[in-house]
């Protein structure tokens, strides 16, 4: 268990379990889907279609000028920049400096938590959740994403296979019946011990029957055979619920700042 958090069922150091989100997932690259990481001065940035500001580290006097810089490269490449603020982030003036540099503001989700103390093995059912390796799972895995999201996965082979031996990731499809239902991806990395659930989805006719709550077990579990301490997790609306009732607890919200190249 790292310093300063604390759990007794779901309780833990809120701030605390947010610095370990800065220091373990953003700092680390974590999350970002085996786009290049780029050190941009005192910013990390995940490069792809669009450009996703991972991690800075900065002061109010330096903010117009950094962020300015990141404009003129999205500018400059014709590429969307994303830059996502939780509660707790600073420095204070870069929400105003991103508003006044042409970002607009979206609603994020909410950024929640959980040890990997307490996690029970899901009693056995006809849910079988198979680990994406060969290029048949991860079209299912791109069919379900599209399904549940709505959202067409375009990809050319080698992100087609990257996205099968993606570092750092593990990507998984649940299956109901030999019909693929779910897919889920886990981000951990050797020795940290941090890990983030990410992309669960379930199509909307099987909903209900648990699929979610068995991808995030099965994440959990691999988590804490990891030596994982602590899993994150970005919850949407509709997850929030299920997400609480498994023992995760809410550390911040957030505003997803995107500035658009074509305007």
């Amino acid at each position: 268990m790292p310093a300063g958090i604390t759990t007794k069922e779901t309780h833990m150091d809120i701030a605390e379990a947010f610095r370990f989100f800065d220091r373990h997932i953003r700092k680390e690259g974590l999350g970002t889907g085996g786009a290049t990481l780029l050190r941009r001065g005192r910013v990390l940035l995940a490069r792809g279609r669009t450009d996703y500001v991972v991690h800075w580290d900065f002061q109010d006097g330096d903010a117009t000028s950094i962020v300015a810089d990141l404009v003129q490269s999205a500018r400059t490449r014709s590429v969307d920049l994303i830059w996502r603020l939780y509660e707790g982030d600073g420095p204070p003036a870069l929400g105003g400096v991103l508003e006044r540099s042409g970002f607009l503001p979206l609603a994020g989700g909410e950024l929640v938590a959980r040890t990997t103390e307490g996690i029970a093995k899901r009693p056995a059912s006809a849910i079988i959740i198979r680990k994406v390796d060969n290029d048949e799972r991860l079209g299912d895995f791109l069919y379900v994403s599209k399904c549940a999201f709505g959202e067409p996965f375009e990809l050319v082979e080698d992100q087609r296979q990257g996205l099968i031996n993606l570092t750092g990731t593990q990507t998984f499809v649940a299956y109901l019946e030999g019909v693929p239902v779910g897919a889920a991806q886990l981000d951990t990395i050797c020795s940290n011990p941090a890990a983030l659930l990410r992309g669960g989805a379930v199509l909307p006719d099987y909903r209900g029957q648990g699929i979610y709550q068995a991808l995030v077990n099965k994440r959990l579990l691999l988590s804490r055979e990891r030596g994982v301490d602590l899993v994150f997790a970005e919850a949407r609306p509709a997850s929030r619920p299920i997400l609480f009732k498994m023992g995760f607890v809410r550390v911040a919200s957030g505003i997803t700042w995107t500035f658009s190249a074509s305007e």
